[in-house]
């Protein structure tokens, strides 16, 4: 039982993991309000996945990046500040999603996922 319930949350992660990729690379082509609540809602989720110690890592990690995207999406859809600040925003998610997935594939070995 608890394995079925550390596969659920992983695959959450992953899936979430995925979720911001399409959001992030859709933005130079207009981000949209449903791809800023679609990261939102997976907030909760990975809030309870951390309760698993063995996610507690990554699924922070996971949060961390969900809250930078959608701070990140409202600002470029705002369009108000500069076009320096807002690449050096899309950098660092860049960098978020790029240390998740490195942990989601350590996860993934660790567990066999």
């Amino acid at each position: 039982m608890e394995d079925k319930r550390y596969e659920a949350r992983f695959t959450r992660i992953v899936t979430f993991m995925l979720d911001c990729q399409k959001v992030f690379d859709s933005m130079p082509t207009g981000i949209k309000a449903n791809h800023i609540k679609r990261i939102e809602q997976y907030l909760p989720g990975l809030r309870a996945a951390g309760e698993d110690e063995r996610l507690k890592f990554i699924a922070a990690k996971a949060i961390k990046l969900g809250e930078e995207l959608v701070k990140y999406a409202k600002m470029f859809r705002a369009e108000k500040e500069p076009l320096e600040i807002i690449q050096a925003e899309g950098d660092k998610i860049v960098g978020l999603m790029a240390e998740l997935e490195v942990e989601i594939q350590k996860a993934g070995v660790d567990s066999n996922v």
